[in-house]
């Protein structure tokens, strides 16, 4: 059922692409002109991000736009994610932007960040018990790096399914508590723990084949494609979660 869940979500996207374009593209642009206004506004340029990319410390100007753009890139990510999740369980269509009056956006935007801080916070013992088995199997080796890092990708993108179909039902009006969330999805762990891995998997391989043929622009218009694609999917693996889990609906 793992791949079921994996598939479903792709047909989402693709059977309803016009409506993801809609829902998505106007925030993404939206965004995108404020943090140039935000960078330009408070002195900072982008030679100021390059540096910092690579290491430099920011001024202070870049930090207060950076930490403006943060909360900015937070509350488009959320908006995106709200209306993809009212368009495919509500069947709400979005016009030329996305609606945002009378929609949970920051509830969401801040259940988020408490579903990834919970992530992170089970992440520590994982990581540490991958790392030893690592350090026992074979120090510095590249392939027990790539397996290390497959296998926790795998364990957090577990727990974070396992929590996030909270965000679904905020997206709904619905609220759900993280404990009720862990057990609602109870009885598809192996399910989800198959979509988790095959995810991971898809995204490691995704990356590395286009990190070596594509270069330059052409690479930074696919890296954009593949960003997009990976943030609807995966906001369409948590609405067909919600959808088996919480409405009783078949794939």
């Amino acid at each position: 059922m793992g791949w079921q869940i994996i598939q479903h979500s792709f047909v989402l996207l693709f059977r309803n692409l016009t409506d993801a374009l809609k829902v998505s593209v106007g925030p993404i642009m939206l965004v995108a002109i404020f943090a140039f206004a935000i960078i330009a506004s408070l002195g900072a340029s982008a030679e100021d991000l390059i540096a910092v990319a690579e290491g430099g410390t920011p001024s202070s100007a870049l930090s207060l736009a950076i930490l403006i753009l943060l909360l900015g890139f937070v509350f488009v990510s959320a908006w995106i994610a709200v209306a993809w999740h009212r368009l495919i369980l509500l069947e709400e269509y979005p016009g030329i932007l996305p609606a945002i009056a009378g929609r949970p956006i920051w509830s969401y935007a801040g259940r988020s960040v408490l579903i990834g801080f919970l992530t992170l916070l089970a992440m520590i013992p994982a990581a540490i018990l991958i790392g030893l088995a690592s350090e026992m199997l074979g120090p510095g080796q590249p392939i027990v790096g790539l397996l290390a890092g497959f296998l926790l990708g795998t364990f957090l993108s577990f727990i974070w399914l396992r929590l996030a179909i909270v965000l679904p039902a905020t997206a709904l009006g619905r609220p759900l508590t993280i404990s009720a969330a862990w057990a609602a999805t109870a009885p598809l762990s192996n399910a989800i723990l198959t979509a988790s891995a095959i995810l991971v998997g898809l995204n490691v391989g995704v990356a590395v084949i286009t990190g070596a043929i594509f270069q330059g622009p052409v690479g930074v218009f696919i890296d954009i494609i593949v960003n997009w694609t990976t943030l609807m999917v995966g906001t369409s693996i948590l609405t067909t979660l919600y959808g088996v889990v919480v409405e009783k609906r078949t794939l």
